[in-house]
């Protein structure tokens, strides 16, 4: 148990170290072709991507889905199932928000609401893939359907990076909001 933790720490940390220097200190220009623009089609193209494509395979078979989820032992089946009916869908809307965005900034309002939704479905897949790694429970993810893999540190490091990315979206929106209001010095 203790080698587990300090794998969840030794993947966590300098995740988190990376992103917080994204997320605070990076300067955000307005420029056309800057960095930050690079780093802003990164993001919203590898969220959109991953979420799109784990929607559509869910989609595919849900029933598959629902016993994936079951699988963690967090939840009883009625609920599983309902998850796997919604989870594909909000996969799928937020993904879509998300590119939306490359249409211009008056998406930016639906981007934090997308972004925050996309964020708290990594977060829970974190802590859900941590919890089944403590427990011993050796499952598939379930988060690609028949492509999945079995759930490990990897994966969590993988779930972190895309957590990354989302805060950077938020911060680019925050920060687009307080210079469209003048706030910023």
């Amino acid at each position: 148990m203790i080698s587990n933790i300090l794998i969840f720490l030794a993947i966590t940390i300098p995740i988190s170290l990376v992103g917080y220097y994204l997320i605070r200190w990076m300067p955000i220009s307005s420029g056309r072709f800057g960095v930050v623009r690079i780093i802003e089609a990164i993001c919203r193209l590898s969220l959109a991507g991953v979420f799109l494509y784990a929607a559509y395979e869910k989609v595919l078979d849900p029933l598959s889905f629902a016993s994936d989820i079951y699988a963690y032992r967090i939840m009883p089946v009625s609920l599983s199932v309902i998850m796997a009916i919604t989870m594909p869908v909000l996969e799928v809307l937020g993904a879509v928000v998300i590119l939306a965005g490359f249409a211009g900034r008056r998406f930016d309002t639906l981007l934090v609401g997308a972004s925050t939704l996309i964020g708290a479905m990594l977060l829970v897949f974190v802590v859900a893939i941590y919890q089944a790694i403590l427990r011993g429970i050796d499952i598939h993810c379930g988060c690609f359907g028949d492509s999945s893999h079995k759930v490990d540190f990897q994966l969590i490091a993988q779930d972190e990076l895309l957590l990354v990315c989302v805060l950077f979206l938020l911060r680019l929106a925050y920060h687009r909001w307080r210079t469209e209001r003048g706030l910023t010095t």
